[in-house]
């Protein structure tokens, strides 16, 4: 599991796209369970999908529960000049698509899929909640504590960015989506 590198030993990494899943079994072969999709991320910066459990839920409600992991911190979320933004909510969206794709290989039911999330986590779901990629993926929401974050232009997230380089590097460097990728932890 990944966490950010002041809070752990593993190497930090774009490689966390992960699940983890619960689900009744053997499956029920007269109806498909509604699917519960849990996304963790304390600030943008934390958290990991094996944080929540869903063995409780899976089994007292009869449903599948996945607990999502994707992309936090600058990986995640900034906007370097140049490269791809909001990393982190593109990961939300293929897991997402994941789920719907492969719901019935564990008895879920891809038409009736509930998003969840607290915090920062919820705050991106209400993003999610207006991303035309994500029409469709998902058919309710559950917001938990959602903060009143602003959202910034293209440029003055690029700027936000740069700023970020520039501190992390100590020095007068634009953010690349390269550079960020190749900062050490210690960086």
């Amino acid at each position: 599991r990944v966490r950010p590198p002041q809070d752990t030993d593993h190497p930090w990494s774009e490689d966390c796209l992960l699940l983890d899943l619960w689900a009744p079994w053997p499956p029920a072969e007269s109806h498909l369970r509604p699917i519960v999709a849990c996304f963790v991320g304390d600030g943008f910066v934390r958290g990991a999908s094996s944080d929540v459990s869903g063995l409780t839920y899976a089994r007292d409600h009869s449903l599948v529960f996945a607990s999502v992991q994707y992309r936090l911190g600058a990986l995640g979320w900034l906007h370097p000049r140049g490269g791809h933004a909001n990393c982190g909510l593109w990961d939300m969206i293929e897991s997402l698509r994941w789920l719907r794709r492969n719901a019935c290989a564990f008895g879920g039911d891809a038409a009736n899929v509930t998003v969840m999330g607290h915090g920062a986590a919820a705050d991106a779901l209400v993003w999610l909640c207006g991303a035309s990629a994500a029409a469709g993926l998902f058919d309710r929401v559950v917001l938990m504590s959602p903060g009143t974050l602003a959202v910034s232009s293209v440029a003055q997230a690029e700027e936000l960015a740069d700023d970020f380089a520039r501190q992390m590097r100590g020095g007068g460097s634009e953010a690349s989506s390269a550079g960020l990728r190749a900062a050490t932890p210690e960086e």
